[in-house]
């Protein structure tokens, strides 16, 4: 893979993209994020309690979550959603971040 469009292509080839967490983090990375980006499903591996800090994540309808790997083929055979249809970007949360703090930026600033 030569560049990221290559890349985001080759993964949007794919109905489900594998997330695992990694070095027992608790977090979502890139993975998950660039799978729902090209409407794949992300099968994303979490703690206990790793949507209780991820909470707009826990709410998102076309992701599948596992704790232990055994669960996986059950949820990806029950699975009815044949892509993802969720669109989460950074600029929307900032823009309720800004708005909840009453913090004020002038757009025109940044261009």
């Amino acid at each position: 893979i030569y560049n990221w469009k290559d890349y985001m292509y080759i993964l949007s080839q794919y109905r489900f993209i594998l997330s695992p967490y990694s070095n027992d983090s608790n977090t979502f990375h890139l993975k998950f994020y660039e799978a729902l980006l090209v409407d794949s499903i992300p099968i994303h591996q979490i703690h206990g309690n790793t949507l209780e800090y991820y909470s707009k994540e826990a709410l998102y309808p076309d992701v599948i979550y596992f704790q232990d790997p055994s669960e996986v083929a059950d949820k990806v055979n029950n699975f009815k959603l044949d892509r993802s249809s969720t669109k989460p970007w950074l600029e929307d949360e900032l823009a309720s971040f800004f708005l909840e703090h009453n913090i004020k930026i002038d757009k025109n600033e940044y261009n």
